[in-house]
């Protein structure tokens, strides 16, 4: 299984952001990290979650990725909205781990290429 740590990732300027390790999972619970240098008060940092489980056959794990990002008031100093992120994946147990490598690094790419992207951003599908 893998370990619990810190991710570091890009943000929209290209500077790393470092997400922190702060929950790890102890069995099927959720793992927690969050972006502390976003924000003085942990109430306004963003945060994201992976938990994984057996889904109802138990003949497959499911991962759920959530996320939350607000977007804080800078005249108030409270959160004016929040944007909720969801991602959904169940993998079959009966199939080897090399056959399901391309199916994840696809949907990753696919995710972050361009027009998901603008599409992620804009809130308006490709026409």
């Amino acid at each position: 299984m893998p370990q619990m740590a810190n991710i570091t990732v890009k943000d929209a300027a290209n500077t790393d952001v470092v997400l922190t390790a702060l929950t790890p999972s102890s069995g099927d619970r959720a793992a927690l990290w969050r972006y502390d240098a976003f924000a003085t008060l942990p109430l306004l940092r963003p945060t994201y979650q992976v938990t994984t489980t057996y889904n109802g056959p138990r003949d497959a794990r499911r991962t759920v990725v959530t996320g939350s990002y607000p977007i804080p008031d800078p005249v108030l100093g409270t959160v004016k909205a929040r944007i909720p992120f969801r991602l959904e994946v169940t993998l079959p147990l009966n199939v080897e781990t090399n056959s399901t490598d391309d199916a994840v690094v696809i949907m990753q790419n696919f995710i972050k290429s361009g027009l998901i992207t603008e599409i992620l951003k804009t809130g308006f599908n490709a026409t």
